[in-house]
């Protein structure tokens, strides 16, 4: 097992030169539908990731979609659905929910339903400890394990209410404030399945990012 942080301090310092921001679509970068937790869909490129755009059509079963990326500046980070945090950021379906797990996806670290000042129900994540966005308490289950540079995570998006559970269909997070990043349930077991709740048709998502990139081949060869 290779060492991520040190992996990732030699490809600053060794790979290519780093090229400019960059976008990446679910279908035409990644080959497809993202899947999810340990099936997320890579992040395979050089440089800052500026937005992902993908789809989700809940009517035929595509309820989730999750990525693999890496913060790459723990006090600037953000993803977002919500343009008034990032103009990058556009959702066809109004009410998002954004989900921050470990690298595998096994874990999962915070959730956010509704940005803190937004007027509708997009979603931002952020490390609620250090980063930009100021976040309300949760007053259930507050979010307990910081956010690292360096360190690659995976997103998830699903619509409202589609939450992750266990296998005895507990919610993993409680949504005990929407505007709030909230933690995992520590009543909750180990992920199972997202409840897949919804009808939405076929709706069109751009999640805008701040201080992350994508995840080089050499990178990712470390940490799996």
């Amino acid at each position: 097992m290779f060492n991520k942080k040190i992996i990732f301090s030699l490809l600053a310092l060794s790979s290519a030169p780093i090229v400019g921001a960059q976008n990446w679509d679910e279908t035409l970068d990644g080959g497809g539908d993202a899947g999810v937790q340990n099936a997320a869909q890579p992040i395979i490129q050089n440089g800052s990731l500026t937005t992902i755009t993908g789809t989700l059509d809940q009517v035929n079963g595509d309820h989730t979609d999750c990525y693999q990326f890496v913060v790459s500046g723990v006090f600037d980070f953000y993803a977002t659905t919500d343009p008034t945090y990032d103009i990058n950021a556009l959702s066809e379906e109004s009410d998002t929910r954004l989900w921050i797990w470990n690298a595998d996806g096994s874990a999962v670290i915070s959730g956010n339903d509704d940005s803190p000042s937004s007027p509708g129900f997009l979603s931002v994540v952020a490390d609620p400890f250090s980063g930009p966005i100021a976040y309300p308490a949760a007053p259930t289950n507050p979010v307990t394990t910081p956010l690292e540079s360096g360190e690659a995570y995976v997103l998830c998006l699903s619509y409202f209410p589609n939450d992750p559970r266990d296998a005895v269909s507990v919610d993993l997070v409680d949504m005990g404030a929407f505007e709030a990043m909230n933690g995992p349930d520590p009543a909750a077991g180990p992920f199972a399945l997202y409840e897949d709740t919804g009808t939405d048709p076929l709706a069109v998502y751009t999640i805008a990012f701040n201080a992350a990139q994508g995840i080089d081949l050499i990178f990712k060869n470390g940490f799996e």
